[in-house]
């Protein structure tokens, strides 16, 4: 728990009598509610950073990585967000694949490290699909236009998410040449 209190406030309500059960929720259900009505979800972060090593957890939010491998414009060493003084919190077996996104407007600017291909799911929320997108990659332009709204990308991430307010109209691939 203590290496969570460098990034986040964490309210941690020990149960000690409670066991294998519910039985403590009446006591927490006013504080529990509280906290999730004083942190809404945002299910489109402009804002979004994903490591994954396989493509079992590929995904999140807005942001789907197809493919790894290093490319010759990948972006330097990124801080490692799985180093807490110098312990990582994960063993992993080969060098990841990370994707930093930073949305303004139409405009996506992404850094990637060891990732090959990636998609981007687009919510008319948050993006005007009568105007073009731009996206930029370690600082190279790999997408500049507009793009179709369709049914098919619409029901098939809502048959998947099964969450009305993570609803995509179009999905933009991007590969990072080598």
């Amino acid at each position: 728990m203590k290496h969570l209190a460098t990034a986040v406030n964490v309210d941690y309500y020990p149960q000690p009598e409670a066991g294998h059960n519910t039985m403590w929720w009446p006591e927490m259900k006013d504080v529990f509610e509280k906290f999730v009505a004083d942190h809404p979800r945002d299910p489109h972060p402009d804002n979004l950073t994903w490591e994954a090593v396989t493509l079992d957890h590929n995904r999140a939010h807005w942001l789907v990585i197809d493919q790894f491998g290093t490319q010759s414009g990948d972006a330097n060493p990124m801080p490692d967000l799985n180093l807490m003084e110098d312990q990582p919190l994960f063993e992993r077996f080969r060098q990841p694949g990370r994707v930093d996104l930073t949305r303004r407007g139409n405009a996506i600017e992404a850094t990637a490290r060891g990732v090959a291909a990636f998609t981007l799911l687009l919510s008319p929320e948050k993006f005007d699909f009568d105007q073009p997108i731009k996206v930029t990659a370690n600082g190279r332009s790999v997408f500049d236009g507009r793009v179709q709204r369709d049914l098919e990308t619409l029901l098939k991430w809502a048959a998947r998410d099964n969450d009305r307010s993570m609803l995509y109209g179009a999905e933009l691939k991007i590969k990072l040449s080598r």
